[in-house]
């Protein structure tokens, strides 16, 4: 695998104020560091007009009314959209040819111009099939495809499941679900963390807001809060990122 080998970045997008500056941060981070990549992107009542290059694979006009049933596990209306855009995105990769895939979150970017490479040379010296962060920020320890990296399809694979994190109590989520002796763990590595749950970088080659696309809420957000008034609100970390993302990203790295 090289910066030609063609590759497959695919994100599910949802439409909201934020959505011209994620694509932005997206693309420009993707141009920076691959030569021969395909967008693909399915829309979940986002702007069409906004994506004009990339591949739209498919869209929803209207936002899930109901829980959605797949491989026997119920998704909550909130990750129906997500869980059935991912799905629309592995039917088209499945029919093509590209020789590696990167998932991304909409809210989520390479800020490392070596990140394939060098993802690709430590999941080899360790003996591991594809790479997703463990966000144990989040108390989580299973591999979450906010960001997903494999040259092998057979891992492109994702699932409901339940899960038992770190305070023991058993949550859901959208996992990858290749054989976790296969997984390449990214941990956060900011030098300077802005908040215990926002403006994550893993592995230093990529940046994952959180919450980006939606109101800040996340499970583990009550084990963080006789500490959390020492850090900005939500709505001030994305201020102070979208005035200058490159600044931002570098005080953090």
């Amino acid at each position: 695998m090289t910066l030609n080998s063609r590759l497959a970045v695919c994100s599910v997008f949802s439409g909201n104020y934020n959505t011209a500056f994620w694509l932005k941060c997206q693309m420009e981070g993707l141009k920076k560091s691959v030569t021969n990549f395909d967008h693909l992107v399915y829309l979940n009542q986002a702007d069409e007009s906004l994506f004009s290059e990339s591949i739209v694979v498919g869209k929803s006009d209207i936002a899930p009314l109901q829980r959605y049933r797949w491989d026997g596990f119920h998704f909550s209306t909130g990750m129906a959209g997500h869980i059935r855009g991912l799905r629309k995105l592995l039917s088209y990769c499945e029919l093509s040819d590209y020789e590696c895939f990167l998932i991304l979150d909409s809210d989520c970017f390479p800020v490392h111009e070596q990140w394939m490479d060098i993802l690709v040379d430590n999941m080899s010296r360790f003996g591991k099939s594809f790479a997703a962060p463990a966000r144990v920020e989040n108390l989580d320890v299973f591999p979450h495809p906010c960001a997903f990296f494999t040259a092998d399809p057979h891992f492109l694979r994702f699932a409901g499941e339940w899960n038992e994190n770190l305070l023991g109590w058993i949550t859901r989520d959208i996992i990858c679900a290749g054989h976790p002796n296969e997984w390449f763990p990214l941990l956060k590595t900011n030098r300077c963390s802005k908040h215990p749950l926002l403006a994550t970088i893993y592995y230093d080659v990529f940046y994952h807001h959180g919450a980006g696309s939606r109101e800040f809420n996340m499970r583990s957000l009550c084990y963080y809060d006789p500490i959390l008034g020492r850090y900005p609100d939500a709505d001030t970390i994305l201020a102070e990122l979208k005035h200058d993302p490159q600044s931002f990203i570098a005080s953090i790295r």
